[in-house]
């Protein structure tokens, strides 16, 4: 494990930079963010920050996850939380929980700044891959971001995920 924690998955199927994920569930902390560059951030780090019922201060984990679907950004909780009973209640009344299922996911991972085209380019490469291996698309896509802003753009990695399932 690196320096930060990660929802846990195991690598079903891969072709250069195109995975099939079996995820873990996993749970988030969430807000409102209709912007790549993080407006719901400061609500998040606040809330990991001990802005939360327990004023309890949670580990930075790894990605950030904006869910194309309900226009969020999410911060990943750390992994001892197994249930959304189990974790601090935000305080702040734009901050939420999510839980995530168990579930199987495609990725595509590359570098450089996710800027609108390139999410638009990644989803395109990916969803001619995932209907050739035989698979049905079953969400919207979720961007997830690995690394700090101020990471030179070829050093970082961000992924474009899509649930999926097999065909009937």
């Amino acid at each position: 494990m690196g320096k930060y924690e990660e929802p846990h998955f195991e690598v079903l199927d891969q072709e250069g930079a195109f995975q099939i994920r079996k995820y873990d569930a996993f749970l988030t902390a969430m807000t409102k963010d209709n912007t790549l560059r993080g407006s719901g951030f400061n609500k998040l780090f606040s809330f990991i920050s001990g802005e939360n019922e327990r004023r309890e201060k949670l580990a930075m984990t790894i990605p950030v996850i904006n869910d194309s679907n309900d226009v969020t950004m999410e911060f990943v909780l750390p992994l001892k939380y197994k249930n959304i009973e189990d974790a601090p209640i935000p305080t702040h009344p734009n901050v939420s929980l999510k839980a995530y299922p168990e579930s199987v996911v495609a990725v595509i991972t590359f570098s450089g700044k996710s800027s609108e085209n390139t999410i638009i380019e990644k989803q395109e490469l990916l969803k001619t891959w995932v209907v050739s291996k035989g698979y049905i698309i079953d969400s919207p896509y979720r961007l997830a971001r690995y690394n700090a802003p101020l990471t030179p753009g070829f050093l970082r990695r961000n992924e474009i995920h899509y649930t999926i399932k097999e065909k009937a």
